[in-house]
């Protein structure tokens, strides 16, 4: 039997259609939506540290009660603001508070407390001095008070007061302290007695 040519030629033809459309495309796959952000809760975000108390808050807390605590009880005359008295951090408990009792012509007088502002309580601080006697002797006193331009370094907690003996300041002296187990140590104490219109020599009185 000869083949049919009429089928032969459809058959050709659906063969070619075939080829030439390609692979039948995938189906689409149903997207992934984003993964869902997750916020931070409530008590997360409303939780913060407590503002530190600062350091001039603590001086109008030591002054409220200045006298209580014993401070400047023979005169009182702070400046506007009471910007002469200021409150050192020590740790978390003290504070190193330098009180302006008044000033002078050319320096102020000061007094030193350890306070603790938790319990609301100071202790007096004295500072150690030397002065010269009539035969030219160094004396040492523990002063409740001293007159002079104090410097506090809250780094290495120590405290340094020059001390003029007059305005020029040709005299005088400059001791240096270290805050340590709430008192002001002596580590180096130098003077010059002779107000001379010289500005040198200062002499190590302490340490000798």
């Amino acid at each position: 039997m000869q083949p049919n040519p009429i089928l032969l030629l459809t058959t050709t033809l659906l063969l070619a259609g075939t080829a030439c459309a390609g692979p039948a495309p995938a189906p689409e796959q149903p997207s992934t939506p984003p993964p869902a952000t997750t916020s931070a809760s409530p008590s997360a975000t409303s939780a913060a540290s407590p503002t530190p108390v600062s350091d001039a808050a603590i001086a109008t807390q030591f002054l409220a009660k200045r006298e209580q605590f014993g401070a400047c009880q023979d005169e009182y005359r702070p400046l506007e603001n009471n910007q002469g008295t200021v409150a050192y951090r020590i740790n978390d408990q003290t504070y190193l508070v330098q009180v302006q009792c008044f000033l002078a012509a050319y320096q102020g007088n000061y007094e030193f407390f350890a306070y603790a502002p938790a319990t609301d309580t100071a202790k007096k601080l004295t500072v150690t001095q030397y002065s010269q006697d009539e035969q030219g002797q160094w004396q040492k006193a523990e002063n409740p008070s001293v007159g002079g331009l104090p410097d506090f370094d809250a780094t290495t907690q120590t405290l340094i007061i020059n001390t003029k003996y007059r305005g020029l300041g040709d005299c005088g002296s400059v001791g240096t302290y270290t805050f340590a187990e709430n008192s002001l140590k002596l580590t180096e104490f130098k003077a010059k007695a002779e107000c001379d219109g010289k500005m040198e020599p200062f002499v190590t009185v302490y340490p000798q």
